[in-house]
């Protein structure tokens, strides 16, 4: 490696040293766990409304294939009713 590959590694493991151990790099009140937080009670109704919607989108889906099922039941009904 050379020299300003080097010296460009020692900056970049300065730099990390440095912003890794500043206060304002720890934990915040969510991580921390306090459960009045104000921040903490919004990523809790931001992680229920997510998981509401990705359900709500799984079941609207589910209920498309549940219909296309039926339908394709009732047509196939109806042709053989129809033939006969």
């Amino acid at each position: 490696m050379s020299g300003n590959g080097r010296a460009c590694l020692k900056w970049l493991g300065v730099a990390t040293a440095i912003a890794l151990f500043q206060p304002g790099s720890l934990a915040c009140e969510v991580c921390f766990g306090n459960p009045e937080d104000p921040q903490t009670k919004g990523m809790a109704s931001a992680i229920l409304f997510m998981l509401v919607v990705t359900y709500l989108l799984l079941a609207g889906i589910l209920a498309f294939f549940i219909y296309q099922l039926k339908s394709r039941k009732n047509r196939i009904q109806n042709t053989k009713t129809s033939h006969s």
